[in-house]
Formats: structure tokens, sequence, C-alpha cells
């Protein structure tokens, strides 16, 4: 009686014509990928993937103080498969360290789920962190590991073999709770067991990807008043904070959240008034950290009170309703991270509304020719930037409010960052690199700025270069030397 149950529990037939997996060389531009996993997920594609990563010099990536810059990215775009090589995919992109993500329009459902999951990457001080990206037009789906008996084989060994394969499934399920909450979420292992084989739970909503821990994007900034985008991501952060925030106050159309906003370390802290309501704590602080090390996200979701602190990363798409289905956050923020935070402090305006949608004019060119080309290394090269070149970038880069960590002429992976959020919050495919036609709009998105800053330079006091020396025995002039005073 059990082992029927089990049977009826457990069931579940795959595609015969399913493709086997293959794994190519780049992919979508948008995801950045690196390479794309396509097809089923079968027995052996494990191998396959280490033998790609040794061949293209993918090495073990450890990321200094949390710096993403350099991890590699697999997308996936598979139906699924086995739940074991899935499981032992996930394994492989572990122990390197690779980001994985699901594009738009892209599915990634059962076994290919689980290797979505496996996305991290490694800190010097052996720190493991989460590293996946889903779309917001991707598909992402999980269900509970199934029997799988060949179809017309219902022998005693056929049915046996498919019992302990399904047993070590679940077992190996198990084991991914091991990797820690940050990782493999409580709550998202209860879904996938409550989910039978023959179904399939979809990540459909802000909430779910933010209690699931896997980062939508590309994704823009709400227009909401700051109060409720502060509101929606406290929510939407309490989960993997460790704490279940409950809002204790009525939320009407004069919310009043927000009790400060200050700059302490260099990071920009806003807190809320005592509105939420865990076991001893009462307040939440958004903390945005600026420094080079946040790659993935903007900053932390802090749950506070008297000694006591519990926090979760914070994602741009925390700052929508937390019922809000993914599909429906817009991709482009419109404005830098920096610049939303300063807005959450109220500081500038919240970002606009996107205008009223039209019906577009006939294209006057092929709709190839509409797509923004992705900018590439040989692109920027045949700009012969030279080092005042480069540090006019940065300048127009700070002024616009993309923080490149400094002004030296050295478009080092500060600047690289910063060209690359530039680019995303101007629809352009994020590179890091620029072309001609996206350098043209960097100086005409910063013409007003750069030329006022110019001026304020100009006004300044010139200075004129001097000799300066000591005198030393008999009057005579010794350690000379010219500086600008």
């Amino acid at each position: 009686m059990v082992f029927a149950l089990f049977l009826a529990l457990m069931a579940l037939f795959l595609p015969a014509t399913a493709l086997a997996a293959t794994i190519t060389p780049g992919g979508d531009v948008i995801m950045q990928c690196d390479a794309t996993l396509t097809g089923e997920i079968r027995d052996g594609d494990a191998n396959k993937l280490r033998s790609f990563a040794k061949q293209n010099g993918w090495e073990p990536a450890f990321a200094g103080s949390g710096s993403t810059d350099g991890i590699r990215t697999l997308c996936l775009d598979s139906n699924g498969g086995s739940y074991l090589e899935g499981i032992e995919l996930g394994n492989v992109i572990g122990s390197i360290g690779i980001r994985t993500a699901v594009g738009p329009d892209r599915t990634c459902e059962s076994a290919c789920a689980l290797t979505f999951m496996y996305g991290t990457f490694r800190t010097f001080e052996d720190i493991i962190l989460p590293e996946r990206r889903l779309h917001p037009r991707g598909t992402l789906g999980f269900h509970a590991p199934g029997l799988v008996v060949p179809r017309g084989d219902y022998t005693e060994d056929a049915v046996n073999d498919a019992y302990r394969v399904a047993i070590q499934s679940v077992e190996r399920l198990a084991s991914m709770r091991g990797m820690g909450q940050s990782i493999f979420p409580q709550a998202l292992f209860l879904t996938i067991l409550g989910t039978p084989p023959e179904e399939m739970r979809y990540v459909r909503t802000v909430q779910e990807a933010a209690t699931w821990n896997i980062e939508v994007f590309p994704v823009g900034f709400p227009t909401t008043d700051r109060h409720r985008a502060v509101l929606n991501a406290c929510t939407n952060g309490s989960p993997n904070a460790g704490v279940l925030a409950v809002f204790n106050r009525r939320t009407g159309p004069n919310l009043d959240l927000i009790e400060s906003a200050k700059w302490d370390a260099g990071e920009l802290r806003i807190t809320t008034r005592d509105f939420f309501h865990v076991e001893a704590m009462s307040k939440c602080r958004l903390v945005q950290q600026n420094n080079a090390a946040q790659r993935s996200h903007l900053g932390k979701v802090e749950f506070l009170d008297v000694g006591v602190l519990s926090n979760s990363p914070l994602y741009r798409f925390f700052f929508f309703p937390p019922d809000m289905p993914i599909r429906d956050i817009p991709e482009r923020p419109g404005m830098s991270d920096g610049q939303f935070f300063e807005a959450l402090a109220g500081a500038r305006p919240m970002p606009a509304p996107d205008a009223p949608r039209t019906e577009a004019p006939p294209p006057t060119a092929t709709p190839a020719a509409l797509i923004a080309p992705l900018a590439t290394e040989a692109d920027e090269a045949r700009l012969n930037l030279d080092r005042a070149a480069r540090q006019e970038i940065q300048r127009r880069l700070t002024l616009a409010g993309f923080d490149p960590g400094g002004v030296d002429g050295d478009l080092g992976p500060n600047s690289r960052r910063a060209i690359r959020d530039w680019q995303q919050a101007r629809g352009f495919p994020a590179s890091g690199h620029l072309n001609a036609s996206q350098r043209t709009r960097l100086i005409e998105d910063s013409r007003e700025l750069y030329d006022g800053w110019l001026a304020e330079e100009q006004a300044k006091p010139g200075k004129r270069r001097v000799k300066v020396c000591q005198r030393g025995a008999l009057g005579l002039l010794v350690n000379c030397r010219m500086e600008w005073r």
C-alpha cells in the first residue's frame, strides 16, 4: 500500500522526443551569458560541462570581498531531464563558482531548476553566496522528484531500479539543504516536496522570488511613493533575514514610514519608524553599499532594535509589491542605484511613470538595425582613448550618477561596472565597453552637468610652477624641486 502510494506521488514521464543538452559559447546579451545549456539533461552532462569549462579557461572563481566582477554566467534553457544529473550539473557549477541565468522567453524546469539553484560564488573568506538570475519574462519551475519507469517495461528489476533512482533523488534533494538557508531556502525545499511530479510550481510573484532568494534581473525601479517602496523592500526582505515581519499600522494614502535617512561610514541608511513587529525588533533599515564589492545587489535589508540585528541582501525588485507578477516589473531602471536611494531619502523625485503607450509609427529601418549593438572591447579600442579622454568619461559618469570609483584615467573594474550600469539605464546592451555612438550619448546626457563642472574648475585660482629650495650652509640653496602653487 505504501509503495503504491509512493508510485502515485512520484510518477513522472519525460517526453521521448526531447533533445540531448548542448553547451555552446555565448547566448543572450541581456543576461550576459558566457555559455548556454539547451535541451534535455541526461547522464554525462555534468562531465560535459566540466570539460567545456576546462577548455574555455573557466577557473574556480573566488570573489574578493564579495565582488562578482569576472564571474562566468551559464544560461539555461531546458524542460528538465534526469533529476540526479541536474544535481550533478549543479555540483560542477558550485565547485567552479558560476552564475546561472534564465533569459527572456526561456524555460528552466524540473532538473534544470535544481541546476539553476546551484548558481553561486565563493568569497576569499570562504563564504558562499547565491548568484542566479531570472529574467522577468523567463520561466522557472520546480516539482518533486519522480519515479521513472521505461514505458512498457514494468518488470520487477525495472521498477526496483526506478525506485532506487527516485529514493536517491529525494536524498540528493534533501542534501541541497546543507548548502544553507541563503543558497537553498527551507521554504523552497518544502514547496518542491509538496509539488507532485506531474505538476509544476513556477516562480510567479515578487515575494516568491524574494523568499526563494532568486534575483529577478534586469529590473527598473517603481514610480510609487517612496514610503511605499521602502515598505515593499522591508516586507520582501524579511523571510531571508530569518524574521516574519508583520506590518502593524494601517497603510493608508498618507503612509509615513521613513524615520531617518543619513550617511554613515560611506553608506546611505534609510530607517523606518517602529512600523514592523517582529520578536525583539520593530525597525527596518535599508543600507546602500556603494563599494565595488556589491555587484549582485544594492545593499542589505536590516531588522533591528536594542542590539538585535538580522539582515538580507537587497535587490532592485524588492521595491515592488510582494504580490506583483514578476512579468509586470519594468526592465529599465531610468536612474542609477545611487539616484534611486537619494529619491528614497527624499533628496530627489522618485522615477516618473512611463509615458502612455501609443501606436508606434512604421519603422524606417529593418528590425535588426533598430536593436542597439553590443559595444565590444574592439569597438572601444577603435576610439583611441588617451588618458585625458578616459578621465573625461569617468567624470561624466560621476556627474550622471554612476560612480566609477574615482577619476584616474584607468578604466578598471569599478569603471566597467559604472559603464554597464549606465548602459542598462539607457537601454543599451550592458557590456562595460563603449562604442562611438554610446560615447556620443554619454556626452549628450552629461553636457549640462559637465559644462557646469568645467566652469567651476576654470573659476578656481590658477596655479603656477615654482622652484622650492632649502637654504643650506653658507646660504647656498639645496634640495630644490618644482611645485605647483
